[in-house]
C-alpha cells in the first residue's frame, strides 16, 4: 500500500516458495529471496521503483565466460 519495499523475516525453502507462488497471482508486484544459506527472507516491491533484480539477473547467466577461446 505506501509503495515502499517491504521484508517478510526469514523462512525456510518451502515456506519461501508458497509466498512466492502466492505473490506471483498479484501481477502488480514482485518478489524475491535474499540472504545466505538456509534461511532468507522475501522482499516485496512494485516493478520500476529501482530495483535492479532484471539486470542482476542477465550478469549471473553470462557465467563470467569469455568470447576468447
Amino acid at each position: 500500500e505506501t509503495g515502499k519495499t517491504q521484508a517478510i523475516p526469514a523462512l525456510n525453502p518451502a515456506e519461501r516458495r508458497v509466498v512466492h507462488m502466492i505473490l506471483q497471482e498479484d501481477k502488480t508486484i514482485r518478489s524475491r529471496s535474499v540472504g545466505d544459506g538456509l534461511f532468507k527472507k522475501i522482499l516485496i516491491y512494485k516493478p520500476g521503483k529501482g530495483n535492479k533484480s532484471s539486470s542482476r539477473k542477465r550478469r549471473g547467466r553470462q557465467g563470467g565466460r569469455s568470447s576468447e577461446n
